[in-house]
């Protein structure tokens, strides 16, 4: 049954007729595919996404698992994954944890990791997964109403070695229960456990931190069954999912995608779900291409920033691998070019391929914007609102008319009637395709990474030398954004001294924030344009540090109280940025 292929995605007509109806007739829509996935009405994941799976196949590969370095390979089949949410299951009942406790899960992303998210499910505690790249201060602040953590002793990435456990510690102390995931298979298994607790369609599942325009934050929270039949949908319908499928995302279960499309909307299907846990260049720039060819994938869901990074540096060694399983392509995290595209289209895809160029938050849940399979595809477009998506774009801002798709966060009313503003920037073309064209807040997308440029700044403005300063993302050929540091001083630095200090820059935010989060760029400059009222222009500094023409005769322009600085930023950043 869900594998039936009752709608062609080929033909645009059969598409028109579906989103028509799933707008003018959402409830009705939604309940229909509702009863479809979900007959016997149960919505707790680890039935839906293990226990039925290792029931009617047990042997079948759940996931396949690669580490940082060669000889790190694992696969663990459907039953194997079932006896291992068991036994976290039942360590995490050993430690009192009850339905709707919040349990903390920071660890790179392994069999043991996925087995956790699923094993909070079983037992109907809402697992808060933390990437394991964030800084001790940054997994406090994430983990303050979680009973336990889950963690590590000991990963590595790129080559490097680190500690997880360290890592806890160091942000909680003795102020929580530590659980490692590294002894699993000496968990006992209580009998409690076998089963999986009733959990109803609008109970919690999981929580999320995404950055936002605020120092602080956002805490983003799914529900159990409108959560899961989101995601099921928008993964079958958009990657055209079959049932013998090899599903390939470099995504990491820190972030909403892995959440989505690497755990939850691959094993509801059965599927094979391939981990990495190591970086595409190391130790060398074929690790991707090298797991496509021998696990035979046929979906493979990445970031433009991947893209561009393996296009520069692993074009010219493409012939030695063999993509002829790949059947889908998809890109994920921040907008794609086109140039980039082109080169995931004809060297990976083959020419053959279509690109699911997805957009969506983690406050969505799943894909809000996605060519569907094999609709006619257009190079930087995300194309086509899904099903039950209303799309407008208002003074240059996507925003989605009718929050009544059941993949929102439970943080949104869903009965205020108002829209839900995404924060990103977006065109419209002739068509009614949509292009996303960036953030419009004050977030920075890098590398596919919301970051708050607020965070950033409160930990900037702490260093003695600094006077004020303002982050702003500018655009960066690989990384989609990069962060550029404009700042003032409390005295006069000479070169020496500038560059000390944007070193004190770059230490303080990897160990506040993450190695994601580091300035790549700083200009010290006399003074910060602003407003009346005291509001800094970083519309200005993002138009100088991307290096482009101001227009000075701008309304925008004319409401700088101090235009007399603009001049000398410029000239500032053109001859004395200090780069990584």
């Amino acid at each position: 049954m869900l594998f039936e292929h009752e709608l062609a995605w080929k033909d645009p007509a059969v598409y028109n007729e579906v989103y028509k109806n799933s707008i003018e007739h959402p409830e009705e829509f939604w309940n229909y595919h509702r009863h479809r996935l979900f007959p016997s009405e149960c919505f707790n994941a680890a039935y839906n996404c293990v226990d039925r799976h290792a029931q009617a196949n047990p042997d079948k590969t759940a996931i396949i698992w690669y580490g940082d370095e060669y000889c790190e390979y694992r696969r663990i089949s459907y039953r194997q994954l079932q006896i291992m949410t068991q036994k976290i299951a039942s360590e995490l009942v050993r430690h009192n944890v009850k339905k709707g406790d919040s349990i903390t899960i920071y660890a790179a992303i392994c069999p043991e990791s996925i087995a956790a998210m699923l094993a909070c499910c079983r037992i109907g505690a809402m697992h808060n997964v933390i990437f394991s790249g964030f800084s001790a201060a940054t997994l406090r602040e994430r983990c303050e109403e979680s009973k336990i953590v889950l963690t590590m002793s000991h990963a590595s990435r790129n080559g490097r070695s680190m500690s997880p456990l360290k890592t806890v510690l160091e942000a909680v102390g003795s102020s929580k229960s530590v659980i490692l995931l590294d002894h699993v298979d000496d968990f006992p298994i209580e009998d409690s456990c076998l089963s999986y607790e009733n959990v109803n369609y609008y109970d919690n599942m999981f929580t999320l931190y995404t950055s936002g325009s605020t120092k602080a934050p956002k805490k983003i929270c799914h529900c159990c069954g409108g959560y899961l039949l989101y995601t099921a949908m928008t993964f079958k319908n958009i990657f055209d999912v079959r049932e013998n499928d090899v599903h390939f995302c470099t995504s990491d279960i820190g972030w909403i995608t892995g959440h989505s499309y690497i755990v939850y909307a691959p094993l509801f299907f059965g599927l094979t779900t391939v981990i990495f846990q190591g970086v595409p260049t190391y130790p060398t720039v074929g690790r991707y291409w090298e797991i496509i060819e021998r696990e035979k994938v046929t979906i493979f869901y990445s970031a433009p920033t991947a893209i561009r990074c393996l296009a520069t540096v692993g074009g010219s060694q493409l012939d030695q691998y063999d993509f002829s399983s790949l059947r889908m392509l998809g890109s994920v995290g921040e907008p794609m070019d086109e140039a980039a595209w082109n080169w995931f289209f004809t060297h990976i895809g083959q020419g053959r391929c279509p690109i699911a160029d997805t957009w969506w938050q983690t406050e969505t849940g799943g894909i809000i914007l996605a060519p569907l399979c094999n609709l006619e595809q257009k190079p930087g477009f995300a194309s086509k609102p899904f099903f039950g998506i209303v799309p407008k774009i208002v003074n240059d801002e996507l925003v989605i008319q009718e929050k009544n798709w059941p993949g929102l966060s439970v943080n949104f009313s869903r009965e205020d009637g108002q829209c839900y503003h995404t924060g990103d920037k977006a065109m419209q073309d002739a068509d009614g395709d949509i292009k996303i064209l960036g953030r419009i807040d004050d977030v920075i997308n890098v590398s596919g990474h919301r970051i708050g440029t607020s965070e950033l700044e409160s930990i900037i403005n702490s260093l003695g030398e600094i006077e004020e300063c303002a982050v702003v993302g500018v655009p960066h050929r690989i990384k989609g954004q990069t962060i550029f540091v404009f700042a003032t001083t409390t005295t006069e630095l000479n070169q020496s001294q500038k560059e000390s200090v944007f070193q004190e820059m770059i230490a303080r935010t990897r160990e506040e924030i993450g190695a994601i989060a580091k300035p790549e760029k700083a200009a010290f400059v006399p003074a910060l344009p602003k407003t009346r009222s005291g509001k800094i222009k970083r519309n200005i500094l993002k138009t100088i540090g991307a290096r482009e023409d101001i227009n000075y005769d701008s309304a925008d322009f004319s409401s700088i109280v101090n235009p007399e600085c603009i001049q000398e930023i410029e000239k500032i950043t053109r001859l004395s940025t200090i780069k990584v």
